[in-house]
């Protein structure tokens, strides 16, 4: 509680006035009008000792991160008189709010809503822990300001409902252009799926002819893309994860792509896990689930990327431990140079047993760089600089592609769809 600006004012008024009744010689007077004034500012400072406030906040407990969210607060006056008051909710630093604050007006016993947006800009778990009220005392000589303890816990998720949404729409329009088909195509794959009978350009090998001679029909052995296999991310979680292209971390990108795969992988019936390095430790044992991208999100929400450098050989060693089942195992990383050698051989350590698909990520800059209009010598010598990188680039990609990988160079934000096309070029050819 502070004085107001009406208090302020009046006090200079006083202060006006005691050199008036100095001058004046009128001294008593002067003592009882700071008296009374005292008094005044004592009594309205006393009864506003009682101005009182139920507070309750709604807000959902998970949110994804850089959506517009809903927040609520239900604020009900339980003080003696009308109160006119701004109403400052203290949502999350790493947040950031739309119509806040707000004046609202309440009589004694009256309750309101006030809705507002909340958006978080980062994943993880957060804290609401208070509102403030700001209001003027009773007779207006005080500024009142109160924090209510009004607790709230959220987390934030990546917006895998978003990347799901256009996502799945990019793969559809990249397996068309590649001439991948994403539905299943009767007798195809190596699962045997049932019996029927013959159609025109069924190959010989299908018929079954045990059943043809028993029922006097050729049937032929319909197949389908096989199931029940695994899925194993290795999720970089170094320091050149932490690469911006717009609003979204490198490391942001490389989540959502393994959520949207994770989302493919439990329609087509596999098994999805996860293990993390270079920063945060987490490991999830391949499990075949419908709850399988909750699983991941619970897992990975609130990982942010670490200052370590990526430890290729490192992960490879610890994965192979871990996954008795061959699998498919997708890394995911930001590639530099520096690091090629470790990880062409982590990645021959790991493909002894299982397949892979690397997903290499780079910089939005760099293309950029590549298109832009040379005008400049600097222009120039980073157009070099950028030319000599990709040949780099491409090397690295040529040798692991002579190691049986299935390298992916990709742009962050095409990362969530190269994946996907991959994952089903993998099923569609059984090469797993």
């Amino acid at each position: 509680m502070r004085p107001s600006r009406q208090a302020i004012n009046l006090i200079l008024l006083m202060t006006l006035t005691a050199f008036l009744l100095t001058a004046l010689s009128a001294e008593k007077g002067f003592i009882w009008l700071v008296l009374i004034y005292v008094i005044v500012l004592l009594v309205d400072r006393h009864i506003s000792k009682n101005v009182d406030f139920s507070i309750v906040r709604s807000i959902n407990h998970t949110l994804p991160v850089g959506v517009k969210s809903p927040v609520q607060l239900e604020i009900t006056n339980k003080s003696d008189w009308l109160q006119k008051f701004e109403v400052i909710d203290h949502y999350p630093a790493s947040m950031s709010a739309l119509k806040l604050p707000r004046e609202i007006e309440l009589n004694y016993g009256q309750h309101a809503y006030i809705d507002y947006t909340i958006i978080p800009n980062s994943r993880g778990e957060f804290n609401f822990e208070k509102t403030e009220i700001k209001l003027k005392s009773k007779f207006g000589f005080w500024d009142i300001y109160r924090q209510f303890d009004v607790q709230s816990s959220i987390k934030v998720y990546p917006n895998y409902a978003e990347v799901v949404k256009y996502g799945l729409l990019a793969a559809e329009q990249r397996l068309a252009q590649m001439g991948i088909l994403k539905q299943r195509k009767r007798g195809e794959g190596t699962d045997f799926n049932q019996l029927r009978e013959y159609r025109q350009g069924d190959r010989l090998n299908r018929v079954d002819w045990k059943a043809t001679s028993r029922i006097q029909k050729v049937i032929a052995k319909d197949y389908q893309q096989e199931q029940d296999q695994q899925i194993f991310f290795l999720l970089d979680c170094g320091r050149n994860m932490r690469a911006h292209d717009g609003q979204l971390s490198h490391f942001d990108n490389a989540l959502n792509a393994m959520l949207l795969l994770t989302y493919v992988a439990v329609r087509q019936g596999d098994a999805v896990g996860l293990m993390t390095f270079a920063g945060k430790k987490r490991w999830l044992k391949p499990q075949k689930s419908i709850g399988n991208v909750k699983r991941l999100l619970n897992a990975v929400y609130d990982i942010q990327p670490s200052q370590d450098p990526p430890d290729y050989l490192t992960a490879a060693t610890e994965s192979l431990t871990l996954l008795k089942k061959r699998a498919l195992v997708v890394v995911i990383s930001n590639l530099r140079e520096e690091a090629s050698e470790d990880l062409t051989r982590a990645l021959k350590i790991i493909g002894k047993r299982h397949l892979i698909v690397f997903a290499g990520m780079r910089e939005n800059s760099l293309d950029e760089t590549l298109n832009k209009e040379i005008n400049t010598t600097e222009d120039a010598l980073n157009y070099c600089a950028v030319s000599k990188y990709f040949k780099q680039r491409t090397e690295i990609f040529n040798k692991l592609s002579k190691q049986k990988v299935m390298a992916v160079d990709t742009l962050p934000q095409e990362l969530p769809a190269k994946l996907v096309n991959k994952y089903l070029e993998v099923k569609g050819r059984g090469f797993l």
